[in-house]
């Protein structure tokens, strides 16, 4: 269930980023509806969240709390700064847009951090990729990084 959610979180966040990419009422539903997922994440990482408070804090968690801290300015900022709620504040646009910009740096350290987990999983759901030579592995990875940098740049 776990890498299911994780699956989803990655789709939303690939998604969301350029506002009319789908549409703008995408942008503002889909966000509500990646934070629901996200609160989710957390559920069902509850013992990390429980240890977190009892354990001595390394810069991983500090990012990790950074990152929920952000997405939670980014669902505020966006429930304020969205039309479609009646609100429009227009001030919080620009704030909107830096938070969504740090949110993508702080996201892609946190799927650095749990790489292996994801590796693993990947590879038992899809054991053909297990034959896939590793300098293939490295151009799709250099080409998804590539492909995340423009998106980041062409965002505005």
């Amino acid at each position: 269930m776990r890498f299911y959610l994780d699956i989803g979180l990655f789709v939303f966040l690939t998604t969301l980023f350029k506002r009319h990419v789908i549409s703008a009422d995408y942008h503002v539903w889909g966000g509500l509806i990646f934070f629901a997922f996200t609160l989710g994440h957390l559920w069902l990482n509850w013992q990390w969240l429980a240890g977190l408070w009892q354990r001595q804090k390394h810069w991983r968690d500090w990012t990790t709390v950074l990152l929920l801290v952000v997405w939670l300015a980014l669902v505020i900022t966006g429930v304020l700064a969205a039309k479609q709620f009646g609100l429009e504040l227009p001030f919080l646009k620009p704030w909107h847009k830096f938070l969504g910009a740090l949110s993508l740096l702080l996201v892609a350290m946190h799927i650095g951090f749990h790489w292996q987990y994801l590796k693993e999983n990947i590879l038992r759901r899809c054991p053909c990729l297990n034959k896939a030579p590793k300098a293939l592995t490295a151009v799709l990875m250099a080409a998804a990084l590539c492909l995340g940098a423009y998106g980041f740049v062409d965002s505005g």
